[in-house]
């Protein structure tokens, strides 16, 4: 076995996946190559750090603890109305708030253009000798369109 070989298939041997056979010729390739043998000490050893971090039965209490908290979201969803339900709830609401904000600026609009439909009535005589010079006047042309026509010809 060559460096290539043995390093494409060295954490199989560390991990204790291969066949006696190919164990005892990786082993020998090891105690010949100093290269492969530091690099097996160190993965090795980096296995073995992984294998001791892992959850051990000491720590039941935290596997418990995160399994209790999974299991609580589990049955607050399942207790929940469905998630559907939610949207079509969220839309009708979105829906009646914004038809009552139209309705009310429907209302203000209606009490606002009451109060200042006729000029002249309010005391605004100017506001009235300005509408009657420049925008229809009953069914008569309106001055302004006169005046734009006028222009282009000169």
């Amino acid at each position: 076995m060559n460096c290539i070989d043995l390093k494409k298939k060295l954490i199989f041997l560390v991990n204790g996946d291969f066949s006696s056979e190919e164990e005892k010729i990786a082993l020998s390739h090891l105690d010949m190559c100093d290269r492969c043998r530091t690099l097996f000490e160190k993965l090795k050893t980096e296995w073995q750090d992984i294998e001791n971090d892992k959850i051990k039965g000491e720590d039941k209490f935290f596997v418990n603890r995160v399994m209790k908290r999974i299991e609580a979201e589990e049955s607050k969803q399942n207790s929940l109305i469905s998630l559907p339900v939610i949207r079509i709830v969220k839309t009708v609401a979105l829906s009646l708030i914004s038809a009552a904000a139209i309705l009310t600026g429907i209302i203000l609009g209606a009490k606002f253009s009451i109060q200042f439909t006729n000029p002249a009535e309010q005391g605004y005589p100017e506001t009235e000798a300005f509408v009657n010079e420049y925008f229809l006047d009953e069914l008569q042309e309106e001055n302004i369109e006169s005046i734009l026509f006028t222009q282009n010809k000169e």
